[in-house]
């Protein structure tokens, strides 16, 4: 489960709780965990209903500089799933390692936006597949 947290130019920052479930499980079945209890605290004992789902293919790089491991470069392949429709999106994320600072971020984004002219994207997959389900498409 994750947060929506706050977003501020390309950096994101929210709480994150996972836990490893089969398709379709209820929050009372699920193991012990932060993520179960948040889940039941939220749905106050209510079904779920499933919006949209997500699947991600993920292919990850650890950044260096000099001998401290800095951060972890992920690209993402991602699919969302909304009632008969696919929509893909490519996604590439940085999350910083413990011995990265703001300062190494501030250095690969502007390495990301000025050599491969990404640009941020504002908004998690949750937003953004929110986004399709509000709009139809």
């Amino acid at each position: 489960m994750k947060g929506l947290g706050r977003a501020e130019g390309a950096v994101h920052e929210r709480l994150q709780d996972e836990v490893v479930l089969d398709a379709g499980e209820a929050p009372a079945d699920w193991p012990a965990s932060p993520a179960r209890k948040l889940a039941l605290a939220l749905s106050q004992g209510e079904s779920l209903i499933e919006l949209f789902s997500l699947s991600q293919q993920r292919h990850t790089r650890t950044i260096h500089a000099g001998d401290r491991q800095v951060a972890e470069l992920s690209l993402d392949v991602v699919e969302m799933h909304i009632g008969d429709e696919l929509k893909t999106t490519f996604e590439v994320e940085a999350e910083l390692a413990p011995d990265g600072t703001p300062d190494d971020l501030a250095l690969m984004v502007a390495d990301l936006r000025d050599k491969w002219q990404l640009q941020p994207q504002p908004r998690s997959e949750f937003e953004q597949g929110l986004a399709v389900l509000n709009v139809g498409g």
